[in-house]
Order: structure tokens, then sequence, then C-alpha cells
């Protein structure tokens, strides 16, 4: 993140996902004192109601799994969003039957 410009310090990080291979490490990382971390993070679990509560994120990460999960009116103007997810769906034109996806779907 801090190659990007986005330095998370100071911030509320959101992390959609609880998973052992992303969500935990993640927020594990961002709470630490250090240089690219020390922000204020909260794990929202899909499948919750809470998860919505979070419009006021800075930065949110989407770890979930789930094609096209996050809306623009679920985030603040000005959020900065990093999809981790990777989600194959089914699409009859494109080759082989599949396309793959984002978690996260932008503002027109």
């Amino acid at each position: 993140m801090i190659r990007s410009g986005n330095d998370p310090a100071g911030k509320h990080v959101v992390v959609l996902g609880r998973s052992n291979i992303v969500g935990k490490p993640v927020a594990c990382i961002l709470i630490q004192k250090a240089k690219g971390a020390d922000a204020t993070v909260t794990i929202c679990i899909q499948g919750r109601r809470t998860w919505r509560d979070h419009r006021q994120a800075d930065i949110l990460i989407a770890a979930i799994g789930s094609p096209k999960f996050v809306k623009a009116d679920m985030v603040k103007d000005g959020v900065v969003v990093i999809d981790v997810g990777v989600n194959r769906i089914n699409d009859p034109s494109a080759k082989g039957g599949t396309r793959l996806v984002a978690t996260w779907t932008s503002r027109p």
C-alpha cells in the first residue's frame, strides 16, 4: 500500500473476510506498530449485517471470494479498495465458458 501512496497509518481499514489465508494475516500485519501498518482494523464476516455499517472505511480490503459482492453504495467517496479475490463465473460467450471477475464493482 505504501508504494501506491496510500499509507494505512492512522486510517480505518475494513477487511471483508476472516480467512486464515488472507483476512486474518492482513489484519494482523496492519495493526502492528510499524511502517506500512499502524491502522485501526475492523474484520467483517460475510453474511452478517454489520459489514454494511462500515462506510467510514478509508481502506477496504475485499477478501471474501464472492464475485461482484462490494457495490459502490457500500463505501464512501475516496475509499481505497484492494480486491484480493479472484472469482470465476459462467459466461457462455467467453472462451472456455467462464471468465474472471472482481469482487468490487466500481462507480460508473
